[in-house]
């Protein structure tokens, strides 16, 4: 966590889950990463986790998403 926050990233991406989305929202308007420039800049993107981190063909799905995301951020 220490080195995400001193980090020069250019985006944030999270997994998007309904247990953890409180706990992400709060991190980015008030914990730690809401220091990160790329959260500050508002450079985030939530990617559903399950499609994201499992193997399979919905993987390829879940980066063509990332990647249309990351294209939208603002700059």
């Amino acid at each position: 966590p220490e080195y995400l926050i001193t980090a020069s990233c250019e985006a944030v991406v999270y997994p998007v889950e309904k247990d953890t989305a409180p706990v992400f929202a709060r991190a980015f308007r008030e914990g730690p990463l809401a220091r990160v420039p790329a959260v500050r800049a508002g450079r985030i993107v939530g990617i559903d986790g399950d499609r994201l981190i499992r193997p399979g063909p919905r993987a390829f799905d879940a980066l063509e998403e990332l990647a249309a995301a990351l294209e939208k951020l603002p700059r």
